[in-house]
């Protein structure tokens, strides 16, 4: 009986060594999924839209490269795992909010091109002199040049500058009108 313990103790031990060996082997299942995590919530530009979950799951990430560097491979398992869900939910977030800036830049490029066309068509029917006609020319293209500007930023996904472009736009072209509604009342000598 006594030996039947002594066995069932040491196969016991044996049996936790083994156990905690194999948990403690490099988690590179962990690292692969976490990294293709870290990889989906780039695309998504999750530094930009979710910056705080972002640097959250980075922060992770970097405590687990840590901990695999030192060879604590169970600790870097359980933060490759953490890193892992807190990219998938910047990734998720983000993609949520880059849609929102996409149709709310989308609504301002809109806006944008068409009072441009319509500011256009306004300069070239109006009689004002020489002079006010190179002015209008002349803030027209800035105009123009900023709306180009958004445009290619809307083509390139790149919603954020494309938002600032957007307000920028909106302002001017107001501007302009403004002009335009003066030169227009304006007699012309």
């Amino acid at each position: 009986m006594r030996n039947l313990h002594h066995f069932s103790t040491e196969f016991s031990a044996l049996f936790l060594v083994v156990f905690f060996l194999g948990c403690a082997s490099r988690p590179d299942e962990a690292l692969k999924l976490a990294q293709q995590a870290m990889e989906q919530a780039k695309q998504e530009q999750a530094s930009e839209f979710a910056s705080g979950d972002w640097k959250s799951a980075e922060k992770a990430w970097n405590d687990a490269q840590t901990a695999l560097k030192n060879q604590r491979y169970g600790e870097s398992a359980a933060l490759l795992t953490t890193s892992k869900s807190r990219f998938e939910k910047a990734g998720t977030i983000a993609k949520a909010k880059r849609e929102e800036v996409r149709k709310e830049v989308m609504a301002m490029q809109n806006a944008a091109n068409r009072r441009l066309s319509v500011l256009r068509d306004e300069i070239n029917s109006i009689r004002v002199s020489a002079r006010a006609k190179r002015d209008l020319d002349e803030a027209f293209r800035d105009v123009e040049s900023i709306v180009d500007k958004l445009n290619t930023e809307m083509l390139n996904e790149q919603f954020i500058q494309a938002k600032s472009s957007g307000q920028i736009a909106l302002r001017k072209l107001t501007e302009v009108e403004k002009k335009v509604a003066s030169a227009s009342k304006t007699p012309i000598y």
